[in-house]
């Protein structure tokens, strides 16, 4: 009796359902969901504040037409920044990582449909760039900073618009980022630093900063690569927190843990970082400058070498003494610290004296005068290359030499690889005041690059001659290369306050070469930046160096 009541009850709440799905069906008009599948594409996912982002969607619709009333919503983190079914949108907020969104809603159905991309957005000041030190009519020092972009060119006579080579420039990139501050000072140098290659690391900031040095003013600061703020200055960063008696700062050159203040002098006084992970820790000693032999170095003349960090050091000409030392940057598997120390490079091929007795020796240059000195190539084998520029009277010389690694010890291996005496043209253009840059990737761009007084000339490695690039129409104060092996461009800085970006690729010196001249030489002017002091490529992080 109580299963036969159960079976009863059961037939009648599926009556009741069936009855009840018959009459829903019948009050309501269905139709088919045209569903939206949205998706959209961007060449890049990393920008700067102020890039303007331009996207157009692509919508695909399950009953195969577009459906009329869609409302669309465009968000990044969640804030919204657009409504329009396009994006046009000028990049307004730093940050990593950065979930864009496009929500397509059908506003018959009340249904969303979405697709999201990461992108990253950084400071308009933290990409690889040219930076160039200057002096204001008042005196005073000022940065600007000139990121290399690109811009469209409307084509003539039925031709298409062409995309050619242009600068975003910001003049006094301190003040804009400091609310107006003034850097103060006479400006002297500037130079780049790193703390790590590798992100892995989590480095108190990944990109370059700047060493400036003036005098006056805020002094010698420690400048961010990302903010343009100050990080610290380096009379604070004494152990007595302030100069050593007479020292006037020329030059900050930092690897991954030595840091060098170089005086005006020469002198040189050094810190050892407790972790390269922090920049400004530790302190300069300044008891006694950096010696050899109880004699003050001269560190006027120390090679930037891009790779220091696998290079265990880097090089250092001594006006002093009369030789090269590697002065060594380096801590071993054990965490223990190589750093500071002079080492004179010991010649592994001595017989290459007794076959050219009049070749300079690295350890005792005085029949000779350094002019200058820098990396330029590596070796599997050995290390380093570098390439000097001699004179001995009134004869040039060109001095190639291999610096081994360091990988700690007392010695250095080392190989004279050749020294050539330069035409005698070389003679004519080199002044007191000449400035020299030399390519590091020589296999794409053989060329060291000399200024003498207006006029930018170029030495030709592989055919062993001098040409003349162009005539300015000031003095040259400052020239600096990219090193990258596929653009190659010099930048030029006058004492006008002009600023060249030069294109040194294959077919433009090609014409140089045959021609004389090229009517694409000048990919970049830009003026009214008061007196040039230096001028720099500033790279984004340690990765991009070389």
């Amino acid at each position: 009796m109580y299963m036969r009541k159960i079976y009863w009850m059961t037939v009648a709440v599926v009556v009741c359902c069936l009855s009840s799905c018959y009459e829903d069906k019948g009050s309501y008009d269905y139709k088919l969901m045209n569903d939206v599948t949205v998706n959209f594409t961007m060449e890049a996912t990393e920008f700067v504040m102020g890039d303007v982002l331009k996207v157009e969607p692509q919508l695909a619709f399950s009953l195969g037409e577009e459906t009329n009333k869609l409302a669309y919503s465009w968000s990044l983190n969640r804030r919204q920044i657009s409504t329009d079914r396009n994006l046009n949108w000028m990049a307004d907020e730093e940050g990593k990582y950065m979930d864009l969104r496009l929500t397509v809603t059908d506003t018959e159905t009340g249904v969303s449909y979405f697709y999201a991309l990461s992108i990253t957005v950084t400071s308009p000041y933290v990409n690889s760039a040219w930076v160039v030190l200057s002096e204001k009519e008042d005196g005073t020092a000022m940065l600007t900073y000139l990121r290399p972009t690109t811009k469209i060119v409307p084509g003539e006579n039925g031709k298409e618009d062409e995309s050619v080579y242009d600068c975003a420039v910001t003049k006094d990139v301190y003040g804009i980022s400091n609310a107006g501050s003034s850097l103060g000072g006479k400006p002297v140098s500037i130079s780049q630093h790193f703390v790590s290659s590798w992100a892995e690391d989590k480095p108190q900031d990944f990109t370059s900063w700047l060493w400036l040095v003036q005098q006056g003013g805020q002094g010698t600061i420690d400048v961010s690569g990302s903010t343009y703020k100050t990080e610290g200055t380096l009379s604070s960063m004494f152990i007595h927190g302030a100069y050593p008696q007479g020292f006037e700062p020329w030059r900050v050159y930092d690897m991954l843990y030595l840091s060098m203040a170089i005086g005006m002098d020469g002198k040189v006084y050094t810190r050892i970082k407790d972790s390269y992970k922090l920049f400004n820790n530790s302190s300069f000693m300044d008891e006694l400058p950096l010696s050899y032999q109880q004699q003050p170095v001269d560190g006027t003349m120390i090679v930037r070498a891009p790779r220091f960090c696998d290079h265990g050091g880097t090089l250092l000409y001594d006006k002093n003494s009369k030789r090269y030392f590697h002065i060594t940057d380096y801590q071993s598997w054990n965490g223990r610290k190589y750093c500071g120390r002079l080492i004179v490079p010991s010649i592994t091929n001595e017989s290459i004296y007794e076959k050219n007795p009049d070749w300079g020796k690295l350890d005792d240059m005085s029949d000779y005068e350094v002019l200058y000195v820098d990396a330029h190539s590596d070796d599997s084998w050995m290390g380093l290359k570098y390439a000097a520029v001699l004179r001995k009277s009134n004869r040039y010389f060109l001095q190639d030499f291999t610096i081994g690694d360091y990988w700690g010890g007392s010695s250095i291996d080392a190989e004279i690889n050749s020294q050539t005496e330069v035409t005698s043209e070389l003679g004519a253009i080199v002044k007191e005041d000449s400035q020299f840059a030399l390519y590091y990737a020589q296999d794409y761009r053989p060329y060291l690059l000399i200024s003498s007084g207006n006029s930018l000339y170029f030495y030709y490695f592989n055919g062993s001659k001098v040409y003349k690039y162009h005539q300015f129409d000031a003095p040259i104060k400052s020239i600096d290369v990219n090193n990258s092996s596929f653009q190659g461009d010099a930048g030029v800085g006058l004492e006008n306050g002009e600023f060249y970006v030069l294109d040194f690729s294959t077919s433009v010196i090609r014409d140089v070469m045959n021609t004389g001249d090229s009517k694409e030489k000048i990919r970049f002017k830009q003026g009214g930046l008061g007196r040039v002091v230096e001028v720099i490529y500033k790279w984004k992080q340690a990765a991009n160096w070389v």
